[in-house]
C-alpha cells in the first residue's frame, strides 16, 4: 500500500539514485584511469635508487626468516621503519613470486585507492545534501 502524505505523515524521501549512479560511473572512471597510469610498464624497468632495492629485500627478509613482525636491514632487526609496506610487499611476492612487478604493484594499488578516498572526500565535502 502506497503511503498519502496527509496532515500528520512526512513526505517520502525520493531515491537519488540518478546522483549515485553519476558518483559510481565518475569512480569507476578515477579507478580505471589511475589503474592505467600507475600500472603502466610497472615492472618492466629494474629496480633503481637506493629505496627499491632496499624495500625488496627488506621484505624477502621477513619471508625467508618466518619473522613477519621484525624489519631487518643488513641481518640486523631496524625498528624504524613500520611494516605494512614490507608486508603488503611479501604477500605480492607470496603470491606472484620476487620481481620488479611484485616489488612495486602493493604500492600503486595503495596509491589508486588513496586516489579514489581523495575523490569520496572532495565530494562528501562539496556536496551539501551528502
Amino acid at each position: 500500500m502506497r503511503a498519502t502524505s496527509g496532515a500528520g505523515a512526512a513526505p517520502a524521501a525520493r531515491p537519488r539514485t540518478r546522483r549515485s549512479l553519476h558518483t559510481c560511473v565518475a569512480a569507476v572512471c578515477l579507478a580505471t584511469a589511475a589503474t592505467l597510469l600507475l600500472g603502466y610498464h610497472l615492472g618492466d624497468r629494474a629496480l633503481h635508487d637506493f629505496d627499491e632495492p632496499l624495500t625488496g629485500s627488506r621484505a624477502l627478509a621477513m619471508l625467508t626468516n618466518h619473522e613477519p613482525l621484525t624489519v631487518y636491514f643488513n641481518g640486523t632487526p631496524d625498528y624504524r621503519k613500520p611494516p605494512l609496506n614490507y608486508w603488503l610487499i611479501a604477500v605480492a611476492y607470496r603470491l606472484g613470486g620476487v620481481s620488479e612487478l611484485t616489488t612495486r604493484l602493493p604500492v600503486a594499488i595503495a596509491a589508486a585507492l588513496l586516489l579514489i578516498a581523495l575523490y569520496r572526500l572532495g565530494r562528501w565535502l562539496t556536496d551539501p545534501h551528502a
